[in-house]
């Protein structure tokens, strides 16, 4: 992954919700995004702790659908593979994600985010856990 650009701004839009607060910026490629960062990523940024790398793989990890930024989740201790169900609502038509708990139930669907079914489907970057 080469970083083309990467810098910190101010949101200068008043019609904006997030103005007047600060922003990560990155190109990678064609790729432009921007993110409202945490205040220690923030502090790392001016402090020079993180490299710029480090920091996009952090913020746009998601969106780059980086392996990296799947490793951090984990999975219950008890929770198997196959009690992971990821399936098409039929009412709306979106991907939902519920897991079978056994005798404690089951959870609530939630709905998978793009770039989490992109990642999961497309780049196979991220895994059902």
């Amino acid at each position: 992954m080469t970083i083309d650009k990467f810098n910190v701004y101010k949101e200068k839009d008043e019609t904006r919700a997030d103005y007047g607060k600060y922003k990560f910026f990155a190109q990678i490629g064609d790729k432009k995004m921007s993110a409202i960062p945490s205040r220690q990523d923030l502090n790392a940024y001016f402090d020079r702790v993180m490299t710029p790398g480090q920091l996009v793989e952090k913020n746009f990890g998601e969106r780059l659908h980086l392996s990296s930024h799947y490793q951090q989740f984990r999975l219950p201790e008890g929770v198997e593979n196959e009690q992971i169900r990821i399936a098409k609502d039929r009412s709306d038509g979106k991907w939902k994600v519920s897991v079978d708990l056994g005798e404690r139930g089951k959870t609530d669907k939630k709905e998978l985010s793009f770039d989490d079914g992109y990642s999961l489907y497309k780049t196979k970057t991220a895994t059902r856990e």
